[in-house]
């Protein structure tokens, strides 16, 4: 074998070892960041969710208020004082009438009625 046939094969090794460890490189790199992003939408994800229950649970709290002291007191009676209580909230919101949307529904039956909707 003469030494430019061995400097040729060394060469031939030496492309075919970066081009392996250039393809485990940027797989690796896609798995970690692909995992980082679901890490990432996932948790988002779960603390939106925790966001939605608890703006439940304290809607049903001044909704149980409004049913025991405000069904004459208000025009449109409990329903309608929780309704401006929760509007009045949001407007006083920073942040949630130009970043997000604030829809409010109630479940009747199988169906879903829009209470408000976004503009």
């Amino acid at each position: 074998m003469t030494s430019q046939e061995s400097a040729s094969e060394r060469r031939t090794i030496v492309a075919v070892s970066l081009g392996i460890m250039a393809l485990v490189s940027i797989t690796v790199g896609a798995t970690v960041i692909s995992e980082s992003y679901n890490t990432g939408l996932n948790t988002q994800r779960d603390r939106l969710a925790e966001l939605v229950r608890s703006r439940i649970l304290m809607i049903e709290a001044v909704a149980a208020l409004d049913e025991q002291y405000s069904r004459e007191d208000v025009p449109g009676g409990a329903r309608a004082a929780t309704l401006s209580r929760v509007a009045e909230v949001h407007e006083r919101s920073a942040g949630v009438g130009q970043t997000g949307e604030f829809t409010l529904a109630r479940r009747e039956g199988d169906a879903i009625v829009f209470i408000v909707r976004p503009p």
